[in-house]
């Protein structure tokens, strides 16, 4: 701070600014900005890519499989053993997705005329099916998924299309 003294005598305090100063800040939160948003890309690349393409890959193998035990007919997806919240969310994305692949064949995980839009009203609805009740339903095929560990494990029942009287 520097004084500079009036034609009146007295002294005035005169202080020095940088004009630029609001720029200077200005500059540095761009920049600060910059690399979080640099990391932020690269986390999403290392990471939210990689785990995006193991859920892609994971689903191929599922379509493959979805589509070849059908047959083109409809198809009841029977769930055992998805009793944690993660294995609920994939088996509703697997109905979910069995539906899209399908249409416009019949996919159930349970009775027809109940709703089956959550994790847990797929998973609450969903048993095992006689042979009868699938032709009823113009359901050829039962596919089987059954979690063990982190392993999904899956049969197909294919019922004729006329079951032979015993």
């Amino acid at each position: 701070m520097t004084t500079a003294a009036s034609g009146d005598g007295t002294e005035a305090a005169i202080t020095h600014r940088p004009r630029w100063r609001g720029l200077g800040l200005l500059v540095a939160a761009a920049a600060v900005l910059s690399v979080g948003a640099s990391v932020g890309v690269d986390i999403t690349r290392r990471f939210v890519q990689r785990y995006e393409a193991m859920i892609a890959s994971r689903f191929a193998t599922m379509n493959g499989e979805l589509t070849a035990s059908a047959r083109g007919d409809g198809l009841y997806l029977r769930f055992t053993n998805f009793q944690s919240d993660a294995t609920a969310e994939f088996a509703q994305n697997l109905y979910q997705q069995a539906v899209y692949l399908m249409y416009p064949h019949k996919v159930l995980v349970g009775d027809p005329a109940a709703v089956a839009t959550t994790p847990y009203q797929v998973l609450a609805g969903n048993f095992e099916p006689t042979d009868q009740w699938l032709l009823l339903h113009g359901v050829h095929t039962l596919l089987s998924c059954h979690i063990d560990g982190t392993r999904l494990l899956t049969y197909a029942h294919r019922v004729p299309a006329t079951e032979p009287t015993r």
